[in-house]
């Protein structure tokens, strides 16, 4: 929102200011409001893209699926959507959150139920970090349950928001070669994926620690099977 619109209110040097009390113009607050959707729709035009879209075409096919439940999201409960809340790491909204802020931002102009429901519980239930870390928790379980397991043993970035938010740009095995077996690496985060620690809630510290280890498994299954 540019302040300059509102400078009027908040400024005692100008006549128009309004002291404690006073009513503000409805017209300035509706001219406020329509310059900050206009710069919330331009922020999602130069955004991220919803967490359920699948930009790689080998996995296209289960977009529909994976939309259809992540805006399931949305309607549940209050008390189910933030259920995932307590297992929040503190360093969640200063080093976590940026990264996924433009897959949210562009989940909350497709899917008006969310940002209802982002209204009803931002901030008098949640702090809007809390809400985001809820939301991205139902996102991940979604992802693993409609995905293949594969896609999930290939991903080598060091950051697990990347998987939650980022379209799979690459197929993790070349095409038409049989998928190898799993080195050790794919199969921790699939334990933990599978296994969450603390209340039955994924970790984020932790799967980023185990997504570390080993070698890199995209390279582990493009090297050649006499090399292995």
């Amino acid at each position: 929102m540019e302040i300059s619109q509102l400078d009027c209110m908040f400024d005692p040097s100008s006549s128009s200011w309004h002291r404690p009390g006073n009513v503000i113009d409805a017209h300035v607050l509706q001219q406020a409001m329509r310059k900050s959707e206009a710069l919330l729709a331009q922020d999602v035009q130069t955004g991220g893209n919803p967490p359920w879209l699948l930009l790689s075409e080998k996995f296209s096919i289960l977009e529909p699926e994976l939309e259809l439940r992540c805006r399931a999201i949305s309607m549940l409960s209050a008390s189910a959507f933030l259920a995932p809340l307590p297992g929040m790491p503190d360093a969640f909204e200063r080093t976590t959150l940026p990264a996924m802020l433009p897959a949210g931002t562009a989940a909350l102009a497709q899917d008006p139920e969310l940002e209802r429901l982002r209204y009803r519980l931002v901030p008098t239930q949640v702090s809007d970090s809390g809400f985001w870390y809820s939301y991205f928790h139902h996102v991940a379980k979604h992802r693993r349950d409609v995905l293949p397991v594969e896609v999930h043993g290939a991903r080598h970035e060091d950051d697990f928001e990347d998987f939650l938010t980022s379209p799979l740009k690459r197929s993790p095995s070349p095409p038409d070669a049989p998928l190898a077996s799993p080195p050790r690496r794919a199969q921790t985060v699939q334990s933990l994926l599978r296994d969450p620690p603390h209340r039955d809630l994924v970790s984020f510290g932790e799967l980023q620690r185990a997504q570390c280890e080993d070698e890199d498994f995209d390279e582990f299954l493009q090297r050649p099977l006499d090399s292995r």
